[in-house]
């Protein structure tokens, strides 16, 4: 099995500066539970629903008319490769050989 057999394709990603009420639209619209966050061509975190709710609507001083991906957004996303084994996406990151490959 390959990462390209069970990826989703066709993904985009937004800017860190993307105001969170418009990524949990895009997330509504296209039937997914996380949107990669890119800066500069390079992927610099992922925004999840629960990151949206966790970080989010359950903290105090949230506000979600102004707050932005990176308010909420878990940055240290390590990526893999297409023909990259998915029960081994771990081990080129210097992680036991089995765990996950994204985190």
């Amino acid at each position: 099995m390959k990462v390209k057999d069970v990826m989703h394709k066709g993904v985009d990603w937004v800017s860190p500066n993307t105001p969170v009420t418009e990524i949990a639209k895009l997330m509504r619209e296209h039937d997914i539970g996380c949107i990669p966050i890119g800066e500069d061509d390079r992927l610099v975190g992922m925004v999840t629903d629960r990151d949206i709710v966790c970080k989010g609507l359950a903290s105090n001083d949230f506000d979600a008319g102004r707050a932005m991906a990176r308010d909420v957004m878990t940055e240290g996303i390590h990526c893999c490769r297409e023909d990259d084994d998915p029960r081994k996406g771990g081990a080129s990151h210097g992680e036991a050989e089995g765990s996950a490959g994204c985190r």
